[in-house]
């Protein structure tokens, strides 16, 4: 597939190149809230995870593997004419993007409209970076005493108050990220970094952490906390990398082999607290031993 460019932009995400060719699509991405802080001068190896914009076809995805609606969008992922592709619509807005993965990079058809383009280079990002071991948790993650803790959990459940118990009450903890930190392997240590993505709460980051712990959030009339064995970890870390690919053989394979670095580096915890002070010392007591 031939493409032609006008525009290019490079941004340094979690140790990689993202680098983005097109036309007004491009320039729609690099004026997002949160990107500007990731803008690279330099293409880092190893070599860049490719997204070329305005340029791909317009279709409906023929194999259907996985369906999200979020916000009035409807978004699919499956297989198209061969290959993996993502689809997304709104009606009432008369939109329909879609993107291949074909050849090792991504191909995209046009789009300015900004809530649609952040979830596709998101999804994109994940889709480039899965070669490498690089997912976005669905989380929230504090920095304490130079090491990112990972809170997880279903939407609703409070991760994003937690984290700010922690903030608000412990000298030196700092908001990584609120919705998407990105999770990688380096020279054997599972690195946290921020990322542009960050739900509701504008928190972009371009810094990395030693992951400390991960703790899975569920509200209850008590707080009280203990360590997962291996098979509770793989269910509370699971479900909070890219759900889509876990319907594919080829793309789970990387994110179990995340979900085991985890395992067998740091502790997974299940927290069941309440939206208070206490919850937040029993946490940092039980990761920090104060």
């Amino acid at each position: 597939m031939v493409c032609s460019h006008n525009e290019t932009a490079a941004f340094s995400i979690a140790g990689h190149t993202l680098l983005i060719n097109g036309g007004d699509s491009v320039r729609s991405v690099k004026n997002m809230d949160g990107f500007n802080v990731f803008i690279s001068n330099e293409i880092r190896e190893p070599k860049p995870l490719v997204i070329n914009m305005d340029c791909g076809s317009d279709f409906t995805i023929e194999n259907q593997i996985y369906k999200v609606n979020s916000d009035g969008y409807d978004s699919f992922f499956g297989i198209h004419d061969g290959v993996y592709s993502f689809e997304s619509c709104n009606e009432a807005k008369n939109l329909h993007f879609c993107m291949e993965y074909r050849d090792g990079e991504i191909f995209t058809s046009s789009s300015n409209d900004e809530e649609l383009l952040r979830f596709a280079m998101w999804f994109a990002f994940n889709m480039l970076g899965n070669q490498y071991g690089v997912f976005g948790v669905h989380s929230s993650c504090v920095v304490y005493e130079n090491s990112a803790v990972m809170f997880l959990g279903e939407s609703g459940t409070g991760k994003s108050t937690h984290t700010r118990l922690w903030i608000n009450n412990f000298d030196g903890a700092k908001l990584l990220n609120d919705d998407s930190p990105i999770l990688s392997i380096e020279s054997g240590m599972l690195m946290v970094y921020g990322s542009p993505w960050s739900g509701k709460t504008p928190c972009y980051i371009n810094a990395s952490f030693p992951l400390k712990a991960v703790v899975r959030l569920r509200q209850a009339p008590a707080n009280a906390i203990r360590r997962l064995n291996v098979l509770e970890s793989v269910a509370a870390l699971f479900p909070s990398f890219p759900p889509a690919f876990a319907k594919m053989p080829e793309l789970s394979e990387k994110m179990l082999a995340s979900v085991s670095n985890v395992i067998s580096q740091v502790p997974v915890y299940q927290l069941d607290c309440l939206p208070n002070v206490e919850a937040a010392l029993l946490s940092r007591k039980t990761i920090f031993g104060k």
